[in-house]
């Protein structure tokens, strides 16, 4: 038949798979792609389904499965005894095997697809389609005959072509070897009596085509020979005479033995990868030059430590690996969780402690960590170096710049004085300058502290008041506004002690720092864009771990649950006759007759939560799979939007208890990338949860079809406290963001700006601060007029 969107539900699709997870998953894609779908645990219950009822248009089976596997099912729907279901594509569906061997597999087993698992959503329908079309045709397995009994081997020919072989006949060696020179046969079929040298044809031949079986027919029947032959490279041989259908099984078993080996050969191959990419990388870990230990997060036990850490913490490894990390950090807990927190604020990675080593020594240390999983666990990974001469040095380096910047006065510096017993800032026509204080020689601190931007006031006071108590010398950044300029300006100095131990007097010097910032702060944001590119790169792996993890044990969940429910259905009978003998009869501490309903519901809800979990997992990992811009497919915003809401109905729960989600119907579709879109709404609708004061705010999803501008597309509006008339000029702008303390990096909505420009659509915002905000998208159809 000939698929098209006026008959796809006409098109009928059976999925085999011993996994409930995988057939739940398979059904729900195609049924939402217009197919009807039906499952199947087992082979065994499918080909009594095929011999009885209606036959599908294509069916979807696994390879690995208890019982009838993949491999013998496939053949079975090739054989013979099902010629009625001969026609019938096979498509199979493995997470075993990828690569080029799929269509090489997919031949052997008599299917005409292979894909791997899990399926690409987009590419699986794709090949549904192909398949159902009659697109798909099976690659035919291809036999060569070659031998001087023509009638014997015209026979066998007639047998195998009618079991769906392609077959060849040649009568001399030389055409049989120029045959295997020229062409790749699956199987080839050689007669002794066609070579007086026969076995060293067959070594001949296994050297030109190693993948291809060879099966040796002979009327000789000592065993010597066969030996020989099969130790020069045949699979099997048969005595003449021989039944063709013999020939015909024989052909099967070694084809079978054959795929086989392919699979074992992939997976020998694959192990071994595996095992070289575990050397390299304790060879990294082990032969390292800096300090490294792995740490397990929820313990703090720290797991291994390389030569580097024995030698410099001075331990002995079986020692270290059973300390905790605690035991070499001097710090307290609330220091360590302070400057956590700080580098935590600052976006970055590195830490600073101090850590004890085995002779006592307390040494500093710059501590680079992160997350590393193995085995399955998150770790942590912590790469340590000594910077104690480097704090040292810094010391030294900025009391001596101290020292000579006082002395002078330099472009783009000026000296300070500030007398805490008369409250009095003094210093050089340079910090006035800087200060914008041309006509005063003299200023009080809170007359400094109103220079100072607001946002930055209440950190200078608590920053100068400890300067005042600590005696220590302080480096220190601010802003300050002159003339409507907003300057950034670096102070560094020290305070000076009396020998009654009081403050005396604090200076230093003082430069506009403005260019060096910004200059920073576009490093930063570069270096933010990249590490939002890195870790959105580096999802599709960590997904499909996750993914891994949580589908196993839901897998439990989803197959053990039924049989729990059989169990207590099975269990009633019993149940309800001993409560007619006792009528106060509870279970779980409630009244038989309310536990029996209430079980039933208990159940359902198992089952729904599981399937739950399996369809949000899913959805994480189309939405993080990276992929360039496709538009080639039809799409519906209405499913964009349903798929959108499954990846943030959690997160928006957080943020309002009144969301309103308006989905008109019989949207027209248009072209466009499905991800990239769901990207957009993903970001739009967090930027509305992020900008509610309260719960109790509202959040209104909607989408819509203008029939008069021919376009389609959807609504956001948020109550939310709006956004100010001096941002709505550079909400687009890369890297502008209103919510860095939080992690914002400015990157939402110029990514989702760039995607609706790609699909040739436009975003307008409405905001009124206070109020709220608008957010409408629309798209245009593919035949409205330009």
């Amino acid at each position: 038949m000939r698929f098209n969107s006026s008959d796809s539900n006409s098109a009928l699709v059976y999925v085999v798979n011993d996994d409930p997870t995988q057939v739940a998953y398979l059904l729900w894609l195609l049924e939402n792609n217009g197919f009807n779908a039906r499952g199947f645990h087992g082979a065994e219950d499918a080909l009594q389904v095929l011999s009885t009822q209606k036959i599908p248009d294509l069916i979807v089976t696994d390879l690995n499965m208890p019982g009838m596997d993949g491999w013998r099912f496939c053949r079975a729907i090739r054989s013979h005894t099902y010629n009625h279901l001969n026609h019938i594509p096979i498509l199979v569906v493995s997470a075993t095997f990828a690569g080029e061997v799929n269509q090489r597999l997919a031949t052997d087993m008599g299917a005409n697809g292979f894909m791997s698992s899990p399926v690409d959503k987009k590419k699986f329908i794709q090949v549904i389609k192909s398949l159902v079309s009659g697109d798909g045709i099976l690659s035919l397995p291809m036999v060569l005959l070659a031998g001087h009994d023509r009638k014997m081997f015209y026979q066998l020919r007639e047998v195998l072509e009618s079991r769906g072989y392609h077959v060849e006949l040649v009568n001399s060696e030389n055409d049989c070897t120029d045959k295997f020179n020229s062409t790749l046969y699956d199987i080839a079929i050689l007669d002794q009596n066609i070579s007086s040298a026969f076995s060293m044809l067959v070594h001949s031949l296994r050297s030109i085509r190693n993948e291809t079986a060879l099966i040796v027919t002979t009327d000789d029947p000592s065993p010597k020979l066969a030996v020989e032959w099969i130790n020069h490279g045949a699979s099997a041989y048969a005595l003449r005479p021989f039944d063709p259908l013999y020939i015909l099984d024989l052909c099967s078993r070694v084809r079978r033995e054959k795929a086989l080996f392919s699979m074992e050969e992939l997976l020998e191959k694959r192990t071994k990868a595996l095992k070289e990419s575990e050397h390299r990388y304790r060879s990294l870990f082990q032969n390292n030059h800096s300090a490294m230990l792995i740490i397990d997060p929820s313990t703090g036990k720290i797991v291994e430590a390389n030569q580097a850490a024995v030698a410099y913490y001075g331990w002995p490894v079986d020692e270290i690996t059973s300390m905790k990390i605690s035991d070499l950090n001097v710090l307290s807990e609330e220091e360590v969780a302070v400057e956590m927190e700080k580098a935590k604020q600052e976006s970055r990675s590195q830490f600073y402690f101090k850590h004890r080593l085995s002779t006592g020594e307390i040494r500093d240390v710059e501590v680079f960590s992160g997350p590393i999983v193995i085995e399955g666990k998150t770790m942590l990974y912590s790469i340590i170096h000594d910077i104690t001469r480097r704090k040292q040095v810094e010391q030294e380096l900025i009391q001596s710049n101290m020292d000579l910047k006082m002395a002078e006065e330099v472009a783009g510096m000026g000296s300070w004085k500030y007398d805490p017993e008369n409250d009095v800032f003094s210093g050089s026509d340079g910090f006035l300058r800087i200060m914008g204080l041309r006509n005063y020689q003299q200023i009080r601190f809170k007359e400094f502290l109103k220079l100072v931007h607001i946002e930055n006031q209440l950190e200078v006071s608590r920053v100068w008041k400890k300067i005042l108590n600590s005696f220590e010398s302080f480096d220190f950044d601010f802003r300050i506004v002159v003339n409507q300029r907003i300057k950034c300006l670096r102070m560094i100095g020290a305070a000076q002690t009396s020998l009654g131990g009081r403050s005396i007097s604090a200076m230093g010097m003082i430069m506009d720092i403005s260019e060096k910032k910004a200059l920073e702060i576009k490093k930063k944001q570069q270096q933010e864009h990249l590490a939002q590119a890195s870790k959105m790169s580096a999802l599709g792996t960590l997904v499909a771990g996750v993914a891994h993890e949580i589908n196993n044990p839901n897998n439990l969940i989803m197959l053990n649950t039924p049989i729990l429910e059989n169990v207590w259905k099975d269990s009633l009978p019993v149940l309800e006759a001993y409560q007619r003998t006792e009528t106060e009869f509870r279970i779980a501490g409630l009244p038989f007759n309310i536990m029996k309903d209430y079980t039933a519901r208990l159940f359902s809800g198992v089952k729904e939560g599981s399937t739950r979990i399996s369809k949000i997992v899913s959805e994480l990992k189309d939405f993080a799979r990276q992929t360039p811009l496709d538009m080639s497919r039809y799409i519906n915003i209405n499913e964009v939007a349903e798929s959108a809401m499954t990846l943030v109905q959690k997160t928006m729960s957080r943020f309002t208890d009144n969301f309103r989600l308006n989905l008109q119907s019989d949207l027209p579709l248009f072209l466009g990338d499905f991800q990239k879109l769901e990207q957009v709404l993903v970001n739009l609708l967090i930027n509305a949860g992020q900008a509610l004061d309260k719960k109790s705010q509202s959040i209104f999803l909607e989408t819509f079809h203008n029939i008069e501008q021919k376009s389609v597309g959807f609504k956001i509006t948020d109550q939310g406290v709006g956004i100010p008339p001096e941002n709505m000029k550079r909400i687009f702008d890369p890297f502008f963001s209103t919510k860095r303390e939080t992690g914002g990096t400015g990157l939402g909505l110029a990514i989702s700006s760039s995607i609706i420009q790609d699909h040739h659509g436009q975003m307008h915002l409405e905001s009124t601060p206070g109020k709220g905000t608008e957010v409408t998208v629309t798209f245009m159809l593919p035949h409205a007029d330009k």
